[in-house]
């Protein structure tokens, strides 16, 4: 179910790896850092009034709400990911269709061996049923430092591909430098 006036991602085989925008998220400032999820499903959620999340200097715990919908026809895998690699703690949590809760947790305060997906950004891989619509609650914790989380939706193949791509590109990049 959709609320607060989101609209839900729709993704499939042919879409891009998308940018998750404020129209697509709701939001919810934890000061005390100290909610579990379980406390924070019934907590008012706002719409966001941003296109991607960024709240300067803070030293609180955010909890972003958004769904993403399968619209092919298989079964998909799709990735979500937070591209700052500076984060304290990052908290994704899935309700599927049949009402089962996902929980996965990565970010600075743990082992970069923890990650599913060995990757400088925090990337959650997840199975989606044809037609299947998932509800995402995202908790990011920071200490004080720059609160920029933009996220990120797409097939995960899709993101293994850019990923190598970039690696090339700074390879070229530093081997240039390295030369001159």
């Amino acid at each position: 179910s959709v609320a607060c006036g989101q609209t839900s991602i729709e993704v499939n085989e042919l879409s891009p790896i998308t940018l998750v925008k404020g129209e697509n998220i709701a939001v919810f400032e934890d000061e005390s850092k100290q909610m579990q999820f379980e406390q924070g499903i019934g907590k008012k959620f706002t719409p966001a009034d941003f296109n991607v999340p960024n709240f300067g200097f803070k030293n609180s715990s955010f909890w972003f709400k958004f769904s993403v919908q399968n619209t092919s026809y298989k079964l998909r895998n799709y990735i979500i990911e937070v591209k700052n690699p500076n984060l304290d703690v990052v908290e994704l949590i899935a309700i599927t269709s049949t009402n089962d809760t996902i929980k996965q947790t990565l970010g600075d305060y743990f082992p970069f061996e923890k990650r599913t997906i060995n990757n400088k950004f925090f990337d959650f891989k997840h199975s989606f049923l044809p037609g299947e619509t998932i509800q995402f609650y995202l908790n990011v914790q920071n200490s004080g430092e720059q609160f920029h989380c933009p996220f990120y939706v797409g097939n995960a193949d899709d993101f293994v591909t850019s990923d190598k791509n970039e690696q090339i590109i700074f390879g070229i990049y530093f081997g240039i430098i390295i030369f001159v």
